[in-house]
């Protein structure tokens, strides 16, 4: 992975689209990303199977066998945050990164208790992971804890701990990126939604890492490397 004080990993959808070569779309996403100055891709899958997001990774593993690649997977009635899932296909395919949506510090009303010392145990060696707190899109209990209470739970059990703004494409605003840093110290922290070119200024001073999908795409959701470069120059001159 690049050793830049800041990082930009670009967001790749494995899709379900009748027809369509998610292969090719997924190794077009990474030529883009990586040629334009991004230091990671995670691929993730929307309203595909398993299986068809295995078959993308495995693929893209063998053409860029040294790129820095993640998974996000996210879940199945077996595994419903999804992390033991990508940490398999981490395992696997010796993806670097691994990240899913909500961490389990925060107790979901529509899904069950995670077992967060097993995924600690089942947490391969050399993946980087990281995950949400205060999500989008998160479905709490009335007991839920603060932003910076749910941080510091998730402490130990995550590499970096992430958030967002309210919706997809919707950023959080800095003070709430600024509340989670001065809650985890140095532990690395990521922000997923909302970030460009235009905005990323504001978070620099807080944010280790970006998790970058609308900003950079076009209309199809695929890369447009000209915005990758502009916000990877932006990320990376703080």
């Amino acid at each position: 992975m690049s050793h830049h004080p800041r990082q930009l990993w670009s967001v790749s959808w494995v899709r379900k689209e009748d027809g369509s070569d998610q292969k090719a779309f997924a190794e077009n996403d990474i030529i883009a990303s990586f040629e334009n100055g991004a230091d990671a891709v995670v691929l993730i899958n929307e309203f595909c199977p398993l299986s068809e997001l295995e078959s993308v990774i495995s693929e893209c593993r063998k053409r860029f066998p040294d790129k820095c690649l993640g998974v996000n997977y996210l879940g199945d009635e077996k595994d419903p945050y999804g992390v033991f899932e990508s940490f398999r296909l981490a395992h696997v395919y010796g993806l670097q990164l691994v990240w899913t949506d909500f961490s389990g510090v925060e107790a979901q009303s529509d899904k069950p208790t995670l077992d967060l010392v097993k995924v600690r145990e089942k947490q391969p060696e050399s993946v980087f992971y990281a995950s949400g707190v205060h999500f989008k899109y998160a479905k709490p209990t009335p007991s839920q804890p603060s932003l910076e209470e749910a941080a510091l739970r998730a402490l130990g059990f995550v590499d970096g701990v992430i958030t967002t703004g309210e919706a997809t494409s919707k950023a959080c605003s800095p003070d709430k990126a600024r509340r989670l840093k001065n809650a985890v110290g140095n532990y690395p922290i990521g922000l997923a939604s909302g970030v460009d070119a235009e905005n990323v200024n504001e978070y620099l001073e807080w944010v280790d890492f970006f998790l970058v999908a609308s900003s950079i795409q076009d209309p199809d959701r695929r890369f447009i490397g000209k915005n990758i470069k502009t916000l990877a120059d932006a990320i990376h001159s703080y």
